[in-house]
C-alpha cells in the first residue's frame, strides 16, 4: 500500500468523526492536503471558517500568509508538502461583535480533549507520510508535538524533536516551530526583530534544512532558490516604498 492509498484509507476509517463536540457545528471535515510523498509536513492548530466550508486546510486568511511565505522561500506547496492540523474541525467560540452588537464565531485554540481526541489521527498522518521534517505552526502545535512547554517566541528559528512509536521502536522527527499565519495576521510589526522578518528567516531554514536532507539521502542537488528569493525580496520593498510615498 502506497502513501496515498494509506492516507485515503485512514480518511475512510475515521469517516464521520463524532469522537468531540466540534463534530456538532462543523460543516466539513478538514482532514488534510498535499502530496503524501511530501518531505515537508506542515502541521497548524485548526481549520477555520473557510477551510471548515471548503474542507480544506489553509484557504483563507492564515492560507494566504502561509502561502506568500512559501512563495518567496521557493516552496511549492502542492508539490512540497502536506498540510494538516491537530484537530480536523473549527474549534470556535461565540464572541460579541463590538460595532454591530451582533454574535459572531471567533476562531479559538483547541481544548486539551479537542486534540487528544483528533491526537490518533494525527500520530497516523505522521507515520504515513514519514516527513523529513515537521512544520509547527504556533505555539499550541509545537507543545503538541514536542511536549515543550516553551513559548514561541523562544523557540521558533531552532530545530526541536518529537517522537513517536513505531512498529518496532521510537521514530525521531525534527520539528521546526514557526509563527502561525494568524498570530501575523494581527501584527504589524515589519521590523528586523518583529515576527513578520523572522518568518521569513525561518522558512529560508526550512528550505536548508530540507534541502541539505534531500541531499543526504536522496543525492538530489540543492536548488538555486537565493536569486529568486532576492528578486521577490526586492519587488516586495518596492512595494513597500510605493505604500509610503
Amino acid at each position: 500500500m502506497n502513501k496515498e492509498e494509506a492516507l485515503t484509507q485512514l480518511r475512510k476509517s475515521w469517516g464521520d468523526c463524532r469522537r468531540c463536540h466540534l463534530c456538532e457545528t462543523r460543516k466539513n471535515l478538514v482532514f488534510g492536503n498535499g502530496n503524501p510523498n511530501a518531505d515537508i509536513l506542515v502541521v497548524g492548530e485548526g481549520p477555520g471558517e473557510t477551510e471548515d466550508k471548503l474542507g480544506l486546510p489553509f484557504r483563507g486568511a492564515s492560507g494566504e500568509i502561509l502561502n506568500r511565505f512559501l512563495d518567496a522561500a521557493q516552496i511549492d506547496r502542492n508539490e512540497e508538502l502536506w498540510i494538516t492540523n491537530i484537530v480536523c474541525c473549527w474549534p470556535y467560540q461565540i464572541i460579541k461583535d463590538e460595532r454591530s452588537g451582533r454574535d459572531v464565531r471567533e476562531t479559538r485554540s483547541p481544548t486539551k480533549e479537542e486534540k487528544l481526541a483528533c491526537r490518533e489521527r494525527l500520530m497516523k498522518t505522521i507515520y504515513i507520510i514519514d516527513p523529513m521534517i515537521i512544520v509547527a505552526l504556533g505555539k499550541t502545535v509545537m507543545q503538541a508535538l514536542t511536549g515543550k512547554g516553551t513559548v514561541i517566541t523562544k523557540a521558533r528559528g531552532e530545530i526541536l524533536v518529537m517522537e513517536m512509536q513505531g512498529v518496532h521502536t521510537k521514530i525521531r522527527y525534527p520539528v521546526l516551530p514557526i509563527y502561525h499565519p494568524a498570530y501575523l495576521a494581527r501584527s504589524m510589526d515589519y521590523t528586523d526583530d518583529g515576527p513578520w522578518h523572522t518568518t521569513e528567516m525561518d522558512f529560508g531554514l526550512l528550505c536548508q534544512v530540507a534541502d541539505c536532507l534531500r541531499e543526504k539521502y536522496y543525492g538530489k542537488v540543492p536548488p538555486e532558490r537565493d536569486q529568486k528569493h532576492d528578486q521577490h525580496k526586492e519587488k516586495e520593498d518596492e512595494g513597500q516604498d510605493r505604500d509610503h510615498d
